[in-house]
């Protein structure tokens, strides 16, 4: 995008089956400290800007596609069929709607590439896919060459940021990137929307909720996650943020 500024470095990766030490789930890392702090900058996300009475919804970027420009407003609009899948035809039933405007598409029927697939092959301008879990990920394709041919940003937001979008077709959208939207982050909060990362004791589990709550205040879909993991553990209500304890 013009007046973008662009900058790239070449960082050797080194990747072990499995490790003792290394506590991240990705166990692909820079092969130095230095070259870890340069992956480890790249902004992987943000939150949605423009969304009714200044809702605040994050966004991760997929593995492919292009950067967002953060200048840019985006026209929203619905794909057609919703999640874009119709072995039939490369494009969206709906393409000569979808020219330069930013399309959201609903997760499932088939995978995160054909869907991006469909909306550049309609020319839209931006993907986004609306998750079906107060989650989100940075989606991609395996082998990662078969998604270079995707020329636009790519990202996913959760189903209550689906919920919000779906409804405003016609309307514009800005994207905001922030540093503290990342998928390392994502993967914490999806440890305790699954319950898999709250403590035995229900009395810890309360613990646990205050501090995630006082850490993540910012960020609504993450209490929301956080939130639905703690009924789901405890099998009971959700005390009111201060009343945990």
């Amino acid at each position: 995008q013009k007046g973008m500024a662009l900058m790239a470095a070449m960082v050797p990766i080194h990747c072990a089956t499995q490790s003792e030490t290394v506590k991240t789930q990705d166990l692909c890392r820079g092969s130095t400290e230095s070259d870890r702090t340069i992956a480890n900058s790249i902004v992987e996300g943000g939150w949605v800007k423009g969304l009714p009475n200044d809702a605040k919804h994050e966004y991760l970027q997929a593995t492919f596609g292009t950067k967002i420009p953060t200048a840019r407003k985006y026209e929203l609009v619905n794909a057609v069929p919703a999640n874009a899948c119709d072995e039939e035809s490369d494009v969206l039933d709906n393409a000569a709607d979808v020219v330069g405007k930013a399309v959201l598409v609903q997760r499932g029927g088939c995978q995160f590439l054909e869907k991006a697939m469909k909306a550049w092959a309609s020319n839209a301008s931006m993907v986004i896919i609306a998750n079906t879990e107060t989650s989100i990920n940075r989606y991609g394709c395996d082998p990662r060459w078969k998604g270079l041919k995707v020329d636009i940003p790519a990202l996913m937001v959760t189903d209550r940021g689906g919920e919000v979008m779906i409804q405003m077709e016609g309307q514009v959208v800005s994207f905001a990137p922030s540093p503290k939207v990342r998928k390392d982050t994502w993967l914490t909060i999806d440890s305790y929307r699954d319950t898999t990362g709250w403590a035995k004791r229900k009395s810890e589990c309360k613990r646990q909720l205050k501090s995630l709550r006082d850490e993540h205040a910012e960020w609504p879909d993450r209490i929301a996650a956080i939130e639905k993991g703690y009924a789901l553990k405890t099998d009971g209500p959700v005390p009111a943020h201060g009343e945990e304890l």
